[in-house]
């Protein structure tokens, strides 16, 4: 799994009271040569 940036959104943030606009969430994707790595030879 590898990051792939950062989506700002409606939402929670740690250490910060209430909910904000601008609540900042990281975005991961799982390529193909992600599951690759993970199979034994």
């Amino acid at each position: 799994m590898r990051y792939r940036g950062e989506i700002r959104h409606r939402g929670l943030v740690e250490g910060r009271p209430g909910v904000h606009d601008d609540a900042p969430f990281a975005w991961y994707a799982l390529s193909r040569l992600d599951q690759r790595a993970d199979v034994p030879n």
